[in-house]
C-alpha cells in the first residue's frame, strides 16, 4: 500500500472513530503493511484480517478492537500498545514484541489461542522476568 493512501485511511479511520463527516472505517483487509511505520496510530476497531503487518512498527498504537485474524504480526512491534479485545486467531505472532503491552480484555481469550509455547516461554523470560 502506497504511503499517501495508508495515510488517507488512517486519517478517514480517525474521522469515522470520532463520528465525523468523511469519516470511514480502516478496511484493510489483505493489505501490505510489511515494515510500514504506525507508531501511536489509532487503528481501533479496524479491519486487518490477512494484513501483512510483518516488520510494522505498531509501538505505542490504538489496536482495541481490531480484526487481525489471519494476519501477519511476524517480528511486528508491539511496545506499549493498546490490544485490549483484540482478534488474533491463526494470526503469525512470531517474534512479535511485545513489552509494556496492554492485552487484557477479551473474554473468549482469542489472543492466547494464537501464542505458541515457545512465544509463552519467551514473553515469560524477558517481559515478566520470571
Amino acid at each position: 500500500m502506497e504511503k499517501l493512501q495508508l495515510k488517507e485511511v488512517l486519517s478517514n479511520h480517525v474521522k469515522w472513530l470520532n463520528d465525523e463527516d468523511g469519516g470511514e472505517r480502516a478496511d484493510l483487509f489483505g493489505a501490505n503493511l510489511s515494515v510500514a511505520k504506525l507508531r501511536e496510530a489509532n487503528l481501533s476497531v479496524a479491519n486487518l484480517r490477512e494484513a501483512n503487518l510483518s516488520g510494522a512498527d505498531l509501538s505505542g498504537a490504538d489496536l482495541r478492537e481490531a480484526d487481525l485474524r489471519e494476519a501477519d504480526l511476524s517480528g511486528a512491534d508491539l511496545r506499549g500498545a493498546d490490544l485490549s479485545n483484540i482478534n488474533l486467531c491463526k494470526a503469525n505472532i512470531d517474534g512479535m514484541i511485545l513489552k509494556n503491552t496492554n492485552i487484557g480484555g477479551h473474554p473468549e481469550a482469542c489472543i492466547l489461542a494464537a501464542l505458541t509455547p515457545e512465544f509463552w516461554a519467551k514473553y515469560k523470560k524477558e517481559i515478566l522476568d520470571y
